[in-house]
């Protein structure tokens, strides 16, 4: 039993330690060349003392890290040979990985710390496990992973989604509580501005620029309405909706300069008004029939 945890620690750090190989050997502008090329030959170093105990889990550990490093050394020295055949090989993506292409004096520093650290690595996850300290680990992760597994079941996504919904929903009206805050506080100092700042006869002039702002007002409210009403039934009121572009097309013929507006304009407002307005019978016809 001790062997099959053994194995299983072995192949979750073998996961584990390939990416990371790869990302601190081919990670740029965060850390020096030459650093990165240490880390990625110290990563390698431990992938192979954990692939190997992970295929021969009696083998001795001492001894795996040694051949690991001589076999490293090897495979170093071997660069200094390039017949045609192997620099073929040299030039795939896996070839290159595990054979190299340059040989290089430096490498050999990294060889050492890097079978140093697997062999001290390896031999704390086997202590870890003759103690049974790993198995409260592995309980917590099985726990981890049958949530998780549970959370993604039908009825459980579901009612994460809802729950999403219904944050995003509460969001969105504090939200909008403040922007109807906002806009009536701005439309009292502009209010303000002109009652008393203004000359005569100017209030009067730009009397439907004031119904427009009293509109936003309205339909901020109204959009704060359809939020809420979802958070009550949990289903997008449509006929809510359609009030709301009613109020904000209507609020668009108010201030609208007649002067300044041309013939199609005032058509497609037209037909707008018309389409929301049988919309609007259509669906409150339906809900008084279904009610009934």
């Amino acid at each position: 039993m001790n062997f099959l945890k053994y194995r299983i620690i072995l192949l979750i750090n073998i996961i584990l330690i390939i990416p990371l190989g790869y990302t601190v050997r081919f990670s740029q502008g965060i850390t020096p060349e030459w650093l990165n090329d240490c880390l990625g030959v110290i990563a390698y170093q431990i992938f192979w003392i954990l692939f190997v105990l992970f295929i021969y889990p009696r083998a001795s550990l001492i001894w795996t890290a040694i051949g690991v490093f001589f076999f490293a050394c090897g495979i170093e020295f071997l660069q200094l040979w390039q017949p045609s055949w192997l620099q073929e090989l040299r030039g795939t993506l896996p070839g290159r990985l595990v054979l190299g292409n340059t040989f290089t004096w430096t490498d050999f520093p990294p060889y050492i710390i890097g079978s140093f650290l697997g062999w001290l690595w390896v031999r704390w996850l086997y202590n870890r496990i003759e103690s049974g300290a790993l198995s409260k680990t592995m309980n917590r992760l099985k726990k981890i992973f049958l949530f998780l597994r549970n959370s993604f079941s039908d009825s459980s996504f579901l009612h994460n989604i809802e729950s999403i919904e219904t944050i995003v929903s509460k969001i969105l009206s504090l939200v909008m509580v403040v922007v109807i805050l906002v806009a009536v506080f701005d439309l009292i100092i502009i209010l303000s501005q002109q009652l008393f700042v203004s000359p005569l006869g100017f209030f009067n002039k730009n009397l439907f620029e004031f119904f427009g702002l009293f509109l936003n007002v309205l339909i901020a409210l109204e959009i704060l309405e359809n939020i809420t009403a979802y958070l009550r039934k949990h289903v997008v009121q449509v006929e809510l909706v359609i009030v709301t572009s009613l109020i904000a097309v209507a609020r668009k013929i108010i201030i609208l300069d007649l002067k300044k507006t041309e013939g199609i304009d005032i058509i497609g407002l037209a037909l707008a008004v018309f389409s929301l307005s049988l919309s609007y019978w259509i669906i409150r016809k339906s809900n008084e029939k279904n009610s009934d």
